[in-house]
């Protein structure tokens, strides 16, 4: 709903300083909102940071996976009053990458006025959202190629975002190596987990069968994620969960599993 009357707040955010995070690390945003009123309280309902998301790179507001709520409940402002209130800040995998633009939205009512919902979206500022240090372990991503290779380049890019260090057998290539003797065991076996990428596309190749088979030989963690639709090919080992995806859709249920792979 739109204001029925003039806005009775300002809202504030210190432009001078430099707001900068990694991944999956928080940082606390200080956000001022000042009662212009003289005579009224102020009651602060909601109030919301809206950053740029990486699924609508184009757009700036107003997308749910990049919204942070203030956690508290109502909060009341006297008359003629700036009051300064924290948002603490964690972007997860989903937040648009280096320089994010955020928004302040802010829901209100008057003490005076009560019933009468009012709204004011104010400027806000940008945050530096970095990739996280690789401290986290290597990781082996296995996918079909080439016809997967577009969602394995968004999971390698997005799990050396949240801090581990990927690997995708057809970029690297070694000169003399060979593949299925040498180079993939070896990468299998250095890696902390494997993530799989099983599709509609996985059966028809023998490529992820073989490096699901290496990692169970190695005692390797296999993290596996299933389009939807695809049956589970019981490669995995009893007591082993996935995760489905929509291919068309697959952003939010990769970075929720390389996230959880974050906080074991």
């Amino acid at each position: 709903m739109t204001d029925t009357i003039p806005p009775q707040i300002k809202l504030i955010v210190d432009k001078g300083q430099r707001l900068r995070v990694h991944y999956l690390e928080t940082l606390d945003i200080n956000i001022g909102v000042e009662n212009l009123s003289t005579t009224a309280t102020i009651i602060i309902e909601s109030l919301a940071l809206r950053f740029q998301s990486r699924t609508s790179p184009g757009h700036t507001r107003a997308d749910p996976n990049a919204t942070v709520v203030h956690p508290a409940g109502a909060l009341s402002i006297p008359p003629s009053r700036l009051d300064y209130f924290t948002v603490r800040v964690c972007p997860h995998l989903l937040f648009l990458k280096y320089t994010n633009v955020f928004d302040i939205a802010v829901s209100y009512r008057l003490s005076d006025a009560i019933g009468v919902p009012c709204a004011s979206i104010g400027e806000g500022w940008f945050v530096l959202v970095e990739p996280a240090p690789q401290l986290f372990g290597k990781m082996f991503i296995s996918y079909k190629e080439p016809e997967d290779r577009a969602l394995a380049d968004v999971a390698f890019e997005w799990c050396r975002d949240a801090g581990f260090v990927p690997y995708m057998a057809p970029p690297d290539v070694k000169a003399g190596t060979r593949v299925w003797k040498e180079k993939i065991p070896e990468a299998i076996r250095k890696s902390a987990f494997m993530l799989v990428l099983w599709t509609n596309n996985t059966s028809r190749g023998r490529g992820v069968r073989k490096e699901i088979k290496i990692a169970r030989e190695n005692a390797i963690r296999l993290v596996p994620l299933l389009e939807n639709g695809a049956a589970d090919p019981g490669l995995f080992g009893r007591g082993v969960e996935y995760s489905r995806f929509d291919a068309h859709n697959a952003e939010l249920a990769l970075a929720n599993v390389v996230e959880a792979q974050r906080r074991m």
